[in-house]
Formats: C-alpha cells, sequence, structure tokens
C-alpha cells in the first residue's frame, strides 16, 4: 500500500486540478445562467475546460519537478548543484523518484560532469531540464520541466534593456535575483567576480547576455537553476528533444546501475563546481559586409535610374509646353477637337 500512496496521490491532485479548471469556467459564466435551474454546459463550454487545462497544465505539472528537484539536492553536497554519479543511482525507499538514465545520455544533454574521470557527476540543472522528465509527448508538442534559468535571464534583461552590459552593473542585478533556493540580494564569491570580468575582456569590456560564457556563468552563479552550456561537437549536432528518448534507448541497464552503487564509498571526491571553459558561442547576427564592387553596381544602376526619371520628366515638360504655346497638334480623325 505504501508503494501506491505517491500515484494516488498525483490522482487526487490532477482530480483537485480538473475541478478547478471547471469551477474557474463556471464561474465566469455565472452571470450568463439562470440561478433558478439546474447547471447546464454547452460543447462550448466544454470547450473552454478543455482550453484552460491545456494552457495550465505545464505550470501545474512542474510542482512535480519542484519535488524532483529537492530530493536531487538532497544528494548533492550543499549549494554545488552537483551530485556523485553513484549516488544518482543508488536507491532508497524512502525516495519518490528513481533516476534511470545512461551515462551517454547524461553526456549528450550536459548533465554529467567528468571534469573527474575517476568520479563523475550530474549536474541537476541540467538533468531536471532534460527530455526524460517531459511528459504528455506528442508531435506537437511536450510537457517538460520549466526552466527557471529563464526567469533569471529574464529579470537581467528587464533591467539591462541592452544586448550588452559591463561586468560591474551585471554582477549587481545578479547579486539581487531570487530563486527558489537562492535568497537575493548576496555577495558573490570574488572568483566569480574575476570570471565575469574576463568575459567582458574577451567582448572588449562589455558582456553579451545571449552567449555561452554569460550562460556558463550564470550556471556557476545559479547551480541549480541554470544549466551547463555544452558545446555541440559537430555543426550537425543538435539538443535531444522528448521524441529522441521516446524509444527507451537512454536507459541504464542494471548491471552498470550497480558497478557504480556497489562501490559508492570508494569513488573520490569530484569537484565542487563544473569545469570552466573558455569557448564562446553568439547569436548568429547577419552583418552586411561592404564590397567595392557591389558599391559601384548599386551606384550605377542609381545613376541610369536618375537619368531615366530626368529624361521622361524633360519629354513631359516640353510636351505640355507645346500644348499651350501652340506647338504641333496629333492630326488623327480620331482626336477630339480643342477649344481655347
Amino acid at each position: 500500500a505504501e508503494e501506491e500512496s505517491p500515484v494516488l496521490e498525483v490522482d487526487e491532485h490532477a482530480t483537485e486540478f480538473q475541478r478547478d479548471a471547471f469551477q474557474n469556467v463556471y464561474y465566469e459564466q455565472q452571470h450568463r445562467l439562470n440561478p433558478f435551474t439546474n447547471r447546464q454546459f454547452t460543447f462550448r463550454d466544454a470547450s473552454r475546460v478543455v482550453a484552460r487545462l491545456t494552457n495550465q497544465y505545464g505550470k501545474w505539472s512542474n510542482a512535480e519537478c519542484h519535488s524532483m528537484k529537492e530530493e536531487l539536492m538532497s544528494l548533492a553536497p550543499k549549494d554545488s548543484g552537483l551530485i556523485p554519479l553513484a549516488r544518482f543511482y543508488q536507491h532508497d525507499k524512502t525516495n519518490n523518484f528513481r533516476f534511470w538514465e545512461s551515462e551517454n545520455y547524461l553526456r549528450e544533454i550536459g548533465a554529467l560532469e567528468e571534469s573527474n574521470p575517476a568520479s563523475p557527476q550530474v549536474r541537476i540543472s541540467n538533468y531536471i531540464v532534460g527530455p526524460t522528465n517531459c511528459i504528455g509527448r506528442s508531435s506537437f508538442y511536450s510537457v517538460c520541466c520549466l526552466d527557471e534559468c529563464q526567469a533569471v535571464l529574464s529579470e537581467v534583461e528587464s533591467v539591462i534593456r541592452a544586448p550588452t552590459a559591463t561586468a560591474k552593473r551585471l554582477l549587481k542585478v545578479v547579486e539581487g535575483i531570487s530563486t527558489s533556493t537562492v535568497d537575493g540580494p548576496r555577495s558573490l564569491p570574488a572568483d566569480l567576480e574575476a570570471k565575469l570580468e574576463a568575459v567582458a575582456s574577451h567582448h572588449d569590456g562589455s558582456v553579451p547576455l545571449h552567449g555561452r560564457l554569460f550562460a556558463q556563468w550564470l550556471h556557476l552563479a545559479f547551480p541549480n537553476e541554470c544549466a551547463y552550456p555544452q558545446v555541440l561537437t559537430s555543426s550537425s549536432a543538435s539538443p535531444l528533444t522528448a521524441e529522441d528518448v521516446s524509444s527507451g534507448d537512454y536507459i541504464s541497464s542494471v548491471q552498470d546501475m550497480e558497478r557504480y552503487v556497489q562501490n559508492v564509498d570508494s569513488f573520490a571526491a569530484g569537484p565542487t563546481e563544473s569545469i570552466w571553459t573558455d569557448d564562446e558561442v553568439l547569436p548568429l547576427l547577419e552583418t552586411k559586409a561592404s564590397h567595392p564592387i557591389g558599391d559601384a553596381v548599386r551606384t550605377a544602376v542609381m545613376l541610369l535610374l536618375l537619368v531615366a526619371v530626368l529624361s521622361t520628366a524633360r519629354k513631359s515638360l516640353k510636351s505640355a509646353s507645346s500644348a499651350k504655346f501652340g506647338g504641333p497638334l496629333s492630326k488623327s480623325k480620331d482626336s477630339l477637337p480643342m477649344y481655347s
């Protein structure tokens, strides 16, 4: 009975979620209903309920993602955002979640920290937003855990209101941001401040808000919210999607998990934060490069158009002058007589 209780709890929450959507739609329509008759709902009313359920389901289901995150954080050293892989696979009857993903999958989504090969670790923020945590998959959309780092970046954007900013200004903004695991304002460590200054120096004094280096810096500042931005190994590579992992090929075997679990105490301690790399990736910005031949051709075309316009205007002016001062007119018999 104890094994089934989490499922029953989820079902009760789902029923309550559906009931709330139904009651909200009824309340919105209350002013149009007769209070002295039994409640009746049309097909249009039912469509409104379904639409509300669809639009709000993602945020509602994210409560389970928060529960998963809290459980993962209980397995990690304080504020590190990193879990030893052996502990990640270790099962405890008190846990509500079981983590089965293979090393290859974790590596592919950037969730495997391997700077110390003897002690691989799992990045909590990368794992949470991974495609194996998506539900309701279809060819149109997937319901996945919300990326908490989007809220962090949105708050930065709302203050900066520019694509770049100085390290000093960004540091002040980020130190004032609070999340579900970070209370602001706070003072960030000196090494983080130095890393942000290094990013600014790399870009001639300003930090691009949407570059990989700033995203990597945010991961260190918010290790439980902002995912580590991995660098794709080839131009043809693309991030995994929920549809890619639906076949179950990314599930670890029992033997592989047991290999780590049985030796959980023998693994060396890993780093307390993700390794820093200087690889930068910026959004694609198309710039119009000036070319001497192209500029000459455009200038010539513009001059030809100007000559054509002036020539047409000159002919029109000449025709108008001839008509006004008695110039030659057409002798066609179809011409209309003119009177002065």
